[in-house]
């Protein structure tokens, strides 16, 4: 049975992936799938499947919120909504 490990972020993962790579060789991926937030340039060259966040909308939408606050805005939480794009790679491949 293959395991399945979820990497918080990119720095996680590259951690996560060294390690497997270590304990399995090169063949690391037919023993365990690896899913990481963020999606660094170097995880395509290891083919770890990734879910790319919208971090220009992201900074947009915290500055927004801050203005809104400056300008007298209430307190409240407030929540926001982006998609997020799945690149499946090797990583996740059955």
């Amino acid at each position: 049975m293959r395991a399945a490990l979820f990497a918080a972020n990119a720095p996680v993962a590259l951690a996560i992936a060294r390690h497997l790579r270590a304990r399995f060789g090169a063949a690391w991926q037919e023993k365990a799938a690896l899913l990481s937030i963020d999606d660094p340039e170097w995880a395509e060259l290891i083919g770890i499947t990734t879910i790319r966040q919208p971090t220009y909308e992201i900074g947009y939408k915290a500055v927004e919120f801050v203005h809104e606050r400056i300008d007298g805005a209430a307190g409240d939480v407030r929540v926001a909504m982006l998609p997020g794009e799945l690149i499946a790679r090797a990583s996740t491949a059955s």
